[in-house]
């Protein structure tokens, strides 16, 4: 007797709340390829005010197996993302926030759990808006990664990875430019600051992720370049979202490769509530080595169907220029 039950649920729950229609950040319009916006030089109004964005996603994937003899694991895969972004519009200053969760966990044959995804981003942009089009701004930035989870070997159990073990605040200032009509944002600071943190104690005393032995912050100054694109195609069927993050210290002279991560998001609408979603993101840091000396470039690569639930609720105004 055989018997094979796999099951999977993918469920995307989005839940727009802006208290004013104004023009969204790169991260809601590429999490939202169905919604049409309207940017604002090509309103007759300036729009200020508070606008809130919330993206809360789950999947679950589970096989069982019985007497099953042509191979393979039982297993169950879970995941989880929460993307919150306020944004405070006031006449030329515009503040964007960013509040980003994707964890997911793995289980095989009755093992314990293991982690396949954890990562934690909180952005803070201010811009201050100038020309007639108001395309430029002189932009500032902090930005903070890490992940909740830790993180052991399989083999050993020994500790991998921790809350803040390791974590990146990057805060830089410089200038940016928005180009709708591509629906691109550009930014770059000649003077950026990274901090890297390793909190936990036994890593701190292995001297992981650059830091030096017994200590918990490694500091570096540098250049730093950011770069986010979204198309929607198909007549907004299916978009592709691309961001970019690009760190060059000054410390190495420019004779490394730069810290970078690239993330490349492909969404496709294939019928009324179900989808197809597939995401790629590649992960540098000169300071993450392997035991040979050398750093690796990491890659991370999700996708699979779908199910998405959309509610939205928009309550706009305005005020004259």
């Amino acid at each position: 007797m055989y018997l094979r039950l796999p099951f999977t649920l993918l469920a995307t729950i989005t839940c727009i709340t802006p208290a004013l229609t104004q023009k969204p950040t790169l991260q809601e319009v590429s999490q939202s390829p169905t919604k049409k916006v309207k940017l604002p030089h090509e309103a007759d109004t300036l729009k200020q005010g508070w606008a809130t964005f919330l993206l809360i996603s789950s999947s679950y994937q589970q096989t069982l197996l019985k007497n099953w003899l042509l191979g393979g694991d039982e297993q169950a895969i879970g995941r989880l993302q929460i993307d919150f972004y306020p944004v405070l519009r006031f006449g030329r200053f515009k503040w964007d926030q960013a509040f980003l969760l994707r964890t997911g966990f793995q289980r095989k044959n009755s093992t314990s759990w293991q982690k396949v995804e954890d990562q934690l981003e909180i952005i803070q942009v201010a811009n201050i808006l100038f020309g007639k089009t108001r395309k430029w701004s002189w932009t500032a930035i902090a930005h903070l990664r890490t992940q909740l989870f830790p993180a052991f070997d399989e083999e050993t159990g020994e500790l991998k990875s921790g809350f803040m073990s390791p974590g990146w605040l990057t805060t830089s200032a410089g200038m940016s430019i928005n180009l709708p009509k591509w629906q691109i944002q550009l930014f770059w600071s000649p003077i950026a600051g990274k901090v890297t943190y390793v909190l936990d104690p036994y890593l701190s005393q292995q001297g992981a992720y650059g830091v030096d032995t017994g200590k918990a912050i490694a500091s570096e100054l540098g250049t730093y370049l950011m770069f986010q694109l979204r198309k929607a195609l198909w007549d907004n069927r299916t978009a592709i979202a691309v961001r970019l993050d690009l760190f060059q210290s000054y410390e190495n002279n420019f004779l490394t490769y730069p810290d970078f991560n690239a993330e490349l998001t492909y969404t496709l609408k294939l019928w009324k509530i179900i989808g197809f979603t597939a995401y790629l993101r590649l992960f540098y840091d000169n300071n993450i080595t392997l035991e040979t000396g050398t750093a690796p470039l990491q890659i991370q690569l999700f996708y699979g169907l779908n199910i998405q639930i959309v509610w939205k609720k928009i309550q706009t105004h305005t005020t004259s220029r």
